[in-house]
């Protein structure tokens, strides 16, 4: 009787630290797929979190000389392009694609604005259309 309580209590035991390292693999693995931002394989939530990125906005401003609004990450130049031919038709918009060394990435933006107000503004537009919901801005020295 003592060997069968002794067994149940290792197996137990096992079971709960096999599960606690399962939990944490599936976090893990979580993390890495919310870092992920490629178009091409899935909609990804793209807005920015203002709770988690914090940042001396004075030294910003005086340094940004640029907004663009970005509506679209490509692993391929193909894709990048019907992309973008697809956003003019929509938006009858001038639209820029380059390719992002740091992401490895063929980005699609909206040609840059002046300022924050301007590239805002067009963004809540974008976002009231459901092909451009995942549109951000990105702020270039």
């Amino acid at each position: 009787m003592r060997k069968i309580f002794l067994l149940l209590i290792s197996f137990s035991f096992l079971m709960i630290i096999g599960c606690a390292s399962s939990n944490e693999q599936k976090k893990d693995e979580g993390e890495i797929q919310k870092e992920e931002y490629v178009f091409d394989a899935t909609a990804v939530d793209s807005t920015v979190n203002p709770a988690v990125v914090k940042t001396d906005t004075s030294a910003v401003n005086e340094a940004v000389k640029k907004f663009v609004v970005q509506i679209g990450a490509f692993t391929t130049k193909d894709r990048a392009d019907e992309r973008a031919e697809f956003a003019k038709k929509k938006l009858s918009r001038e639209i820029i694609i380059s390719y992002s060394e740091e992401f490895k990435l063929y980005v699609v933006q909206l040609t840059p604005f002046a300022t924050k107000a301007e590239a805002e503004s067009v963004k809540k537009e974008l976002w009231k259309t459901k092909d451009f919901k995942d549109a951000f801005i990105v702020v270039l020295p």
